[in-house]
C-alpha cells in the first residue's frame, strides 16, 4: 500500500537527512527521497479517493436501510392496527433482516471512516514534513548561491586590487621619469645660461681688444707725423 511506503520514507528518512543537509551527497539523496515521497503521496491520494468513495457509498446504504426500516415499521403498525396480522409479521420480519444489514453496513461505514480519518491525518503530516524539507533545501541552495556570489565578488575585488596596485606602480614610475626629465631640462637650461655668459665675456674682451688696437694705431700715426 502506498501509505505504508510513504510513512517508511517520511518518518525514518527525514529526521536523518535534515541533520546532514549541508553535505552535498546528503542533499542529492534528499532530493531523490523528496521526489519518491511526492510520488507516494500521489498514490496515497488515489487510495484516499477510493476510500472516501466507499465510505460515501456506505453512508448511502446506511441511509437507505434506515429509511426502509422506518417504512416497514410503519407498515407493521398499520397492518397490525388493520387486523392484518400476517402481513404485519412479514413487515416485522423484514425489519429484522434490515436491522442485521444495518449493523453490518454501519460496521463497514465506520471502518472506511476510520481509515479515511487516519489516512488524511498521516498524509497531512507527511506533506508538512516534505514541505519543511523542501524549504530547508531551498534555503541551503540559496545560501550556497549567495556564498558562490560572495566568493566571486571577493575574487573580483582581489583581482581588482592587484590591477590597481599594478596601475599605481606604473604611475609612480611615470612620475619618477617625469622628475628625472625635469631635472635634466633644468640642468640643460643652466648649462645654456653658463654658455651665454661665456659668450658675453668673449664679446666684451673682443671689444676691449678693439679699443686697444685703435689707441695703438692712433699713437703710431701721431708718431709718424712728428
Amino acid at each position: 500500500m502506498a501509505l505504508g511506503r510513504l510513512f517508511k520514507i517520511g518518518l525514518g528518512l527525514f529526521n536523518d537527512k535534515a541533520e546532514s543537509i549541508a553535505d552535498e551527497h546528503g542533499i542529492v539523496e534528499l532530493r531523490q527521497q523528496i521526489r519518491e515521497a511526492n510520488t507516494e503521496l500521489d498514490k496515497t491520494d488515489i487510495e484516499l479517493t477510493s476510500i472516501i468513495a466507499q465510505r460515501k457509498l456506505a453512508d448511502n446504504d446506511v441511509r437507505s436501510i434506515e429509511e426502509n426500516i422506518s417504512k416497514y415499521e410503519a407498515q407493521a403498525i398499520k397492518q397490525s392496527e388493520s387486523g392484518n396480522k400476517s402481513l404485519a409479521l412479514e413487515c416485522a420480519q423484514e425489519v429484522m433482516k434490515l436491522r442485521e444489514q444495518l449493523t453490518a453496513t454501519q460496521a463497514r461505514q465506520t471502518a472506511f471512516l476510520e481509515a479515511e480519518t487516519t489516512m488524511r491525518s498521516k498524509v497531512t503530516e507527511c506533506k508538512g514534513r516534505i514541505k519543511h524539507l523542501e524549504q530547508e533545501l531551498d534555503l541551503v541552495k540559496a545560501t550556497e548561491s549567495m556564498q558562490k556570489a560572495q566568493m566571486s565578488t571577493l575574487s573580483a575585488v582581489s583581482g581588482s586590487n592587484s590591477k590597481t596596485k599594478t596601475a599605481l606602480d606604473s604611475l609612480e614610475r611615470i612620475k619618477e621619469n617625469q622628475k628625472r626629465k625635469a631635472a635634466e631640462l633644468e640642468a640643460a637650461a643652466e648649462l645654456a645660461k653658463e654658455k651665454d655668459s661665456l659668450s658675453n665675456l668673449d664679446a666684451k674682451l673682443a671689444a676691449a681688444n678693439t679699443s686697444s688696437s685703435e689707441s695703438e694705431l692712433e699713437r703710431i700715426l701721431k708718431q709718424s707725423q712728428s
